[in-house]
């Protein structure tokens, strides 16, 4: 016997390079499965599909008032960089932290910015600039979130590293912590397990 959850209902979505109108529900099979979460999408005709969320491109709520507007003229499809600040002349401490520590590969600068100090470093889909900045003062609420492979891991290799490690407190069910860089920024780790939790309904 099969259960579903509605999470929300009138997005607009591309499905198959039709409009359509896109209702996430979490789906059960009652028995041993872990519930599963799709889209149920319904174009103009009314024809409706259970489809893989993958599949389906969304870009936002309806216009309750006209259906069939046309979608945002502004489609941000991803995140190129983050970018921290730091102190000036603390390049060298930017690299044992995010180079040697957090494992991430430093850059060189284009040219035309290497003379402003600071430096740039990538990971796999992560990209990390630290700029020098003049009167500088950490981001003490604001951060980026970096996607950890096996978190566990990555806290045992952080605490002998001697990095101070702050629990998340907010009771979300969603494997994450927090650290700061040598200058006081905020950095939250994210267990690949949870990734896209932002989007994605937390059963």
């Amino acid at each position: 016997m099969h259960s579903a959850s509605t999470f929300f209902v009138s997005y607009s979505a591309l499905y198959q390079d039709r409009r359509v109108e896109a209702i996430g529900i979490v789906v059960s099979d009652g028995d041993h499965h872990e519930p599963t979460f799709r889209l149920l999408v319904v174009d103009d005709k009314g024809h409706a599909s259970l489809v893989h969320a993958d599949d389906v491109d969304m870009y936002g709520a309806y216009d309750q008032d006209d259906p069939a507007a046309d979608p945002p003229p502004i489609d941000i499809v991803g995140i190129d960089h983050v970018q921290l600040s730091m102190p000036p002349g603390e390049e060298d401490e930017a690299r044992r932290f995010y180079g040697q520590i957090l494992g991430l590969r430093e850059v060189a600068k284009p040219r035309e910015l290497a003379g402003r100090g600071g430096c740039w470093f990538v990971g796999t889909d992560a990209a990390i600039h630290l700029a020098a900045e003049t009167g500088f003062s950490p981001h003490l609420k604001a951060h980026p979130a970096l996607v950890i492979r096996h978190l566990g891991a990555a806290r045992e290799a952080l605490g002998a590293a001697g990095v101070p490690i702050e629990e998340d407190d907010s009771d979300l069910p969603v494997r994450r912590c927090y650290i700061r860089d040598p200058f006081g920024n905020r950095i939250e780790l994210v267990d690949r397990r949870d990734e896209g939790f932002s989007e994605t309904p937390l059963i």
